[in-house]
């Protein structure tokens, strides 16, 4: 049943994609102007899947091209979205790994690789899985490991989380020793984070959507005020220039 707010009539938009800390603090504001965020946090790739169903209004994406270093727009385009959808800019945000006690990039990396350390994984399909396999594979490459003995080498490859917030989580209860969350999360539960990458979060958005009111509303927001003061005061977001715009591919 969606809640309504007295007085205000609440228009729906279906979200798929990314998990993300701001977001959930966008969606507050959202309602506040009566639109409801119905949110299924599925993971990049399967975001995408939705938007080519025409399951989904807004996904949030944050797609590693591991070719060009570059974010969303190739994979996007590989899929055959290209004049169907367009990207409105997000926001950047800092990936790493967590562990409970402090340690190194290259402590982590040989402890994961020597089975002395475990792993709490990402869903497959996530932007963060497809970081984390690309630094994994590339590591292993340096230290002169086969990549393809990854899933079998490093513990708990196949512990999979929803969330950068159940990842947090479990390293925090000692379920697990290493994962790799934004650095917000890491913050709230007090864990140490080495930082890895800055990445690219944007929505994608069919372009016969862009102009419906909830997706006019959601564009509007995330160039306001009020959410860029959320940004600033969460840990490991960055401003671009170009965010709230829309681009056409």
């Amino acid at each position: 049943e969606v809640p309504k707010s007295v007085g205000i009539e609440m228009s729906v938009a279906l979200y798929a994609g990314s998990h993300d800390l701001a977001l959930e603090r966008l969606d507050g504001i959202l309602r506040e102007r009566g639109i409801l965020l119905e949110v299924s946090w599925t993971g990049s790739l399967c975001g995408v899947a939705a938007l080519m169903l025409n399951e989904a209004d807004i996904v949030g994406i944050h797609i590693l091209d591991t070719e060009t270093g570059t974010y969303n727009t190739t994979y996007l385009k590989s899929v055959g979205l290209g004049g169907r959808v367009a990207i409105v800019r997000g926001y950047e945000r800092l990936q790493g790994f967590v562990t409970r006690k402090p340690m190194d990039l290259e402590h982590v990396i040989k402890k994961l690789f020597s089975g002395e350390l475990t792993l709490i994984n990402r869903r497959f399909g996530s932007g963060t899985r497809i970081l984390l396999d690309y630094v994994l594979r590339t590591w292993a490459k340096k230290l002169g490991i086969d990549p393809e003995s990854i899933p079998r080498r490093v513990r708990g490859y196949d512990d999979e989380a929803s969330t950068h917030l159940e990842v947090a989580e479990r390293v925090a209860r000692g379920d697990a020793d290493v994962g790799m969350v934004i650095a917000a999360a890491a913050k709230l539960h007090g864990l140490n984070f080495i930082p890895i990458a800055w990445e690219r979060f944007d929505f994608a958005i069919p372009v016969d959507k862009l102009s419906s009111a909830a997706v006019s509303t959601f564009i509007n927001v995330l160039r306001s005020s009020s959410f860029i003061e959320i940004l600033k005061s969460l840990e490991g977001y960055r401003l671009p220039k170009d965010m709230g715009s829309i681009e056409f591919i």
